[in-house]
């Protein structure tokens, strides 16, 4: 491998603004539920959140991702921290190989408590169990550093703070509402429950 092999810092940096990413989403699409003053609204926006996590984030974020890695190299936390995933020849790899690194590679190095993530450390080439599974390494880009992830995890962190300190008032505003449509759920429920 000619390419200098990405430091742990570097690859951690660059997962936590994935994760941070993700988590930023999840609470927007929450933040637009608790907007509503409206019982009917909030159900509506409700189950759309619910399709949003439950449906259609597994079933659209794993091709996504694949499509970043094959065609860029890597998630936006590895472009920004200028790392790149790359085969044994130091090129990029193909979508398929980067969907079954980042699904069956990552799921591998999830088992067993994470011991395929940390085996990184032990690793002179610092690649996990999805890397050698897939036959990847990741590597310096040049453009890019861990300092520039740190600032935008910080950015991304101090957004997130401020969506959940206005969901939290928010929530405090429509407590009615909300009193409503859990009565209205629960009503459901029990009305369900009885036809059984």
């Amino acid at each position: 491998m000619k390419q200098q092999i990405a430091s742990l810092g570097s690859r951690g940096v660059a997962a936590l603004v994935d994760g941070l990413i993700y988590v930023n989403l999840a609470v927007m699409l929450a933040a637009r539920v608790v907007e509503e003053t409206e019982v009917a609204m909030v159900m509506d926006r409700l189950m759309t959140f619910l399709a949003m996590i439950i449906v259609v984030g597994p079933l659209v974020l794993p091709w996504f991702m694949a499509f970043l890695v094959s065609g860029m190299g890597g998630g936006i936390g590895k472009l920004i921290t200028g790392l790149e995933v790359v085969d044994e020849k130091g090129e990029r790899i193909s979508y398929w190989r980067a969907f079954f690194r980042n699904q069956i590679g990552r799921a591998v190095s999830g088992l067993v408590f994470g011991a395929g993530y940390a085996y990184m450390f032990k690793d002179k080439e610092r690649r996990g169990w999805h890397d050698h599974i897939s036959g990847t390494y990741v590597v310096n880009r040049g453009n890019g550093n861990a300092v520039v992830g740190v600032f935008v995890a910080l950015a991304l962190v101090a957004v997130l703070g401020l969506m959940l300190r206005g969901i939290v008032i928010r929530v405090g505003e429509n407590m009615p509402v909300y009193e409503e449509v859990v009565g209205e759920m629960r009503d459901e429920f029990e009305g369900a429950a009885k036809k059984i």
